[in-house]
């Protein structure tokens, strides 16, 4: 295989993965912020929905007063996820277009793939937490499968742990595993020979043995750094849920305030122009007693 076509094939591969995580997210925000909306749009099973209709339908759910991320997110907080889901666009494109961007690129797109998964994630909760939703149906499904499946919808829970980590769970599930045909060995006489081949299998053995201990090993560590980054992943998700939840608080403040401000002026307002005219009604009246004749 060339080169160039190691290139294609792996950063489609990326690309394709990343389309694939988003889409899973988008999916779940429409389930809580407007599944009716994808039957609009033609979507009779919701799961079908493409990256393009979630990116628009959920734009046009920010434009409309009323709809669960108005009600939710303060117009700061709207007006950056709209960003963010313009730039969701670019991934998708390099995607479907079968661009093949360099390393560069791919890390810049990268980045805004996971900054936009975060915020996802994060509005994911904060919807269900403010609505009272804890789950959402999902069905896996790869185009590897060999057999005639039964697609089984699974539960993707809104409470527990990073939703792209359930959602590889559930996927790792569906896969079959593959049984291998034992081998029968045949028993011959010991020759010269095949003590030397014996030997020579067993310093092979012995090779392999270090190899899979140091590849166990590495293993390990891998495992360690990612279990690492998705303790950190899942404390800097919860940390913005909750300034999230802060802002939008001090944004009501805010505006209970304002109105409390406005209904204080206006009843001292009254109470002033109340007491001038009393005063006026007495300087009246003590002006006729004067005037008046005995």
């Amino acid at each position: 295989m060339s080169s160039a076509a190691a290139v294609y094939i792996e950063s489609h591969k990326r690309l394709s993965d990343w389309n694939d995580e988003l889409e899973f997210l988008g999916f779940v925000l429409l389930e809580i912020v407007d599944p009716e909306g994808i039957e609009e749009r033609g979507f009779c099973w919701h799961q079908a929905v493409d990256l393009p209709t979630i990116i628009d339908t959920l734009q046009h759910a920010c434009s409309i007063p009323n709809e669960k991320l108005r009600q939710t997110l303060n117009k700061k907080s709207l007006k950056y996820f709209k960003t963010l889901l313009d730039q969701c666009r670019q991934i998708r494109n390099a995607m479907a277009h079968h661009q093949s961007p360099d390393e560069t690129r791919l890390r810049i797109l990268q980045e805004k793939k996971e900054n936009l998964s975060s915020w996802l994630q994060s509005i994911i909760r904060l919807l269900a937490s403010e609505f009272d939703i804890h789950e959402v149906r999902w069905c896996p499904y790869t185009a590897q499968s060999q057999t005639k499946a039964t697609y089984n919808e699974s539960t993707i829970s809104l409470d527990d742990g990073p939703l792209l980590l359930q959602r590889e769970k559930v996927l790792e599930s569906v896969k079959k595993p593959q049984i291998k045909p034992k081998s029968v060995k045949w028993k011959s006489k010991a020759t010269e020979e095949g003590r030397k081949r014996h030997w020579e299998a067993f310093k092979i053995a012995q090779r392999r043995k270090v190899e899979r201990r140091r590849e166990i090993d590495t293993q390990k560590d891998e495992y360690r750094r990612y279990k690492l980054q998705e303790l950190d992943g899942d404390y800097y998700q919860r940390r913005q849920l909750r300034l999230m939840q802060v802002d939008r608080i001090h944004y009501l403040m805010a505006g209970e305030e304002k109105e409390w401000r406005f209904q204080r002026t206006r009843y001292l307002e009254y109470e002033a122009s109340a007491v001038n005219f009393s005063s006026c009604i007495s300087f009246t009246l003590a002006l006729l007693a004067v005037s008046a004749p005995l």
